[in-house]
């Protein structure tokens, strides 16, 4: 029976990424507090990086970690957060 209080979901954990990912994502997500965890959830379009900025965070991160983004987790808007990005490393990295 509903008590009609709205339904709050419990807000996804951030992910555990590693030190090589950290650094990358600073590289590029200039205004972020370095003393403060970036938001793994919001896109990276709205922590200030632009179109070229993804292209080189994508291009980073694919050389970091020797995997290969699929350019279709770029192309939908409002485009991938760190997280997505994380996700797709550790999917590309886990042995079958």
């Amino acid at each position: 029976m509903s008590t009609g209080a709205p339904h709050h979901a419990e807000p996804e954990p951030a992910p555990d990424w590693d030190e090589r990912f950290e650094a990358v994502l600073r590289r590029y997500c200039t205004r972020a507090d370095p003393a403060a965890p970036i938001d793994p959830h919001a896109p990276l379009a709205a922590q200030g990086l632009d179109s070229l900025d993804l292209v080189g965070i994508v291009y980073d991160v694919e050389e970091t970690f020797g995997v290969e983004i699929p350019a279709t987790l770029l192309g939908a808007p409002p485009g991938p957060s760190a997280a997505d990005l994380w996700r797709e490393v550790v999917r590309t990295l886990r042995p079958a």
